[in-house]
């Protein structure tokens, strides 16, 4: 299952990045007076933690992977994201971190807090980009759980990554894992207007 998310972050990034109905970049003056290059709009948010590293190693699982629609809107040079009722996210410019990073990557740092439930990878299948069915996981962020992360390139502003810099529990059917902070990756994707 961890593969196939993967793969289909990979596609959204491929057809996100040739302009196939992508929605415009931000202005190079947002990014220039230190803002992050997200537009408003709907977003595709993953979640992936190691099924080891997290104490997932048994049967049921509570399973380390979710998948969720995430609305950003703007706050100044800041952006806010949420899910539903129950689940916020913030984000502002930060450090690019640490790694092998491009010289032009763009750094994000912010907060999360609250819970959703994996909605699976729901894009357009008359576009090639893959679907999965919701798998009944849950994630968990204790308030303001820090995050950070970078946009890799200036030329795809479609697509950010990064690392929960805190606690994350996940949870399904009554069966939870806890996975420590660095450990739980995130992919972020902006879905494409028709």
């Amino acid at each position: 299952m961890r593969c196939v998310r993967y793969l289909a972050a990979l596609v959204t990034i491929a057809l996100g990045g040739c302009g196939g109905g992508s929605p415009a970049g931000p202005s190079n003056a947002l990014v220039a007076a230190g803002g992050l290059p997200f537009s408003d709009g709907a977003y595709v948010v993953s979640f992936v933690g190691g099924s080891v590293e997290c104490g997932d190693v048994k049967n049921p699982q509570a399973g380390t992977s979710v998948s969720i629609t995430l609305q950003l809107r703007r706050d100044g040079t800041a952006w806010t994201g949420t899910s539903g009722n129950a689940l916020t996210f913030h984000f502002e410019p930060g450090a690019v971190p640490a790694g092998p990073p491009s010289p032009s990557a763009i750094g994000i740092t912010g907060t999360a807090r609250g819970s959703a439930n994996d909605e699976g990878i729901l894009l357009d299948p008359n576009r090639g980009q893959f679907n999965t069915q919701p798998n009944g996981t849950r994630i968990t962020f204790p308030d303001n759980t820090a995050l950070s992360g970078s946009f890799p390139s200036p030329a795809l502003l479609t697509f950010s990554q990064g690392r929960i810099d805190g606690t994350v529990t996940f949870s399904r059917n009554g069966v939870t894992s806890t996975c420590p902070p660095g450990i739980v990756g995130w992919t972020m994707n902006k879905i494409p207007v028709p």
